[in-house]
């Protein structure tokens, strides 16, 4: 007989990344599907941000994803993707996947590291920016037909590409009245390569709707661009901008763990 879980919405958020101000969402969206009509939603929040995810399988074979990153400061993100998936047994117990998608974001508001009474220390971030990735993976499947109880590891490698349509990072600081000082960090049609590789699991039980799902990843610099960076002195040079604190760009490693639901038919 076949479960059939009606939830219209029941996320729980136990614990995410408490990841630094960034761009982009912490949490990489690999389902780990095994048939038709298998659906699930995560969420999970850090210290400035909320992330929710969900995917659906639409075919044997075939899944679609999409993430939301929303934090403070204006930053918000969007992805979205197809997953293949076939299984590598017959049992069907550990399955390859591989997905593939694009994103879309923006970045606009004051980032401060800095603030006393008569002094302050704060980024101005102005960026627009497109992602395209490919995502492979493979994960296997435990059952315990005993207690009825499922638990899924996978490791996963995403390869993302960024394009910044807009890229405008200003640094500022403030000791006293009339004592400021900034520069500013630009670049146009900047891209970057990001990749990520990832160990993630879930834990679910037959009885329960909700599922644990937890992430840990380390990201590398694959590609940089270069900014021209300049002051009000009128003093110019290159700097290349994803491994520089300016760009509150990238965050090099990821541990997220959330409570979960699915829909199984």
């Amino acid at each position: 007989m076949k479960t059939i879980y009606l939830l219209c919405i029941s996320v729980i958020i136990l614990f995410s990344s408490c990841a630094k101000t960034t761009h982009f969402g912490t949490m990489p969206n690999a389902p780990m599907f095994t048939k038709t009509l298998e659906a699930q939603a995560t969420s999970g929040a850090g210290l400035d941000h909320l992330e929710a995810q969900g995917a659906i399988s639409v075919l044997p074979f075939l899944g679609f994803t999409g993430n939301i990153f929303k934090g403070t400061k204006n930053r918000r993100f969007y992805e979205y993707g197809a997953n293949l998936f076939v299984p590598l047994n017959q049992s069907k117990s550990t399955f390859v996947a591989f997905g593939a998608g694009k994103g879309k974001g923006k970045f606009d508001g004051n980032v401060y590291t800095e603030q006393g009474f008569s002094s302050a220390i704060w980024y101005g971030v102005d960026t627009k920016f497109n992602t395209f990735y490919l995502q492979p993976a493979i994960y296997h499947i435990i059952k315990d037909e005993k207690n009825g109880s499922c638990i899924s590891i996978g490791l996963g490698f995403k390869h993302e590409e960024v394009f910044f349509k807009k890229f405008n990072i200003s640094y500022n600081r403030s000791a006293g009245l009339g004592n400021n000082f900034g520069y500013y960090n630009k670049a146009d049609n900047g891209y970057g390569v990001i990749q990520t590789s990832f160990l993630y699991f879930n834990y679910e039980n037959k009885d329960s709707p909700f599922y644990i799902n937890g992430q840990f990843g380390v990201r590398n610099i694959i590609r940089q661009f270069r900014t021209y960076n300049y002051n009000k002195t009128g003093n110019a040079y290159y700097t290349n901008p994803l491994n520089d604190e300016r760009s509150l760009f990238f965050q090099r490693f990821m541990l997220n763990i959330t409570l979960g639901f699915k829909l199984s038919f």
